[in-house]
């Protein structure tokens, strides 16, 4: 459950019945069991959510058994190249095309601050993989601050064809329909 911090206080209850009880109530149907395992994601701090009335106690106690607390990239600067080659493995795998980091890329990348995190980081590399024609990725640092740079129609629309094409698995068929 990503940022379960989030979920309506109107919907935690039956979050929490699934957890206690492993029954659920789908729309129109009878009561049904579940057997499953949760792993909450939270961006924000938890037990201050339930002091501010913000989250539901009981269900708190019931998402912590197990907690890891993963500080943000940038306070751990050592880890962002690593990852980076993890996520280019990744995406090439996905994508059908080799790709690895520049020099320049990888003397800036562990610096910046990373506010989006992983999904920052992430989205980075997979813009620079669908925009770029190299096998060698050299993202801009400025873009990586939100910046937006003109494009030409034309590289837009390669961006978009790249794109569909990622989303449909290669099935040309499919990412025209998309398109």
């Amino acid at each position: 459950l990503d940022h379960v911090e989030e979920l309506p206080l109107a919907s935690q209850p039956k979050l929490l019945r699934l957890l206690a009880e492993r029954r659920y109530s789908p729309l129109g149907g009878s009561d049904t069991r579940a057997d499953v395992r949760f792993a909450a994601i939270a961006g924000e701090d938890l037990p201050a959510r339930v002091e501010r009335g913000a989250f539901r106690a009981d269900l708190y106690w019931r998402l912590e058994v197990l907690t890891f607390r993963l500080p943000p990239l940038r306070e751990r600067r050592a880890d962002v190249l690593p990852l980076a080659e993890a996520l280019l493995v990744d995406l090439a795998e996905r994508f059908g095309r080799p790709a690895s980091l520049s020099e320049r890329a990888r003397e800036w990348l562990p610096g910046h601050d990373w506010p989006g995190n992983l999904r920052q980081l992430r989205n980075l590399l997979e813009r620079e993989l669908l925009s770029s024609g190299s096998e060698r990725l050299d993202p801009e640092p400025s873009r990586v601050a939100g910046e937006t740079t003109a494009k030409s129609l034309e590289q837009a629309e390669r961006e978009a064809i790249l794109a569909a094409l990622a989303w449909s698995r290669g099935r040309q068929g499919r990412a025209a329909e998309l398109l």
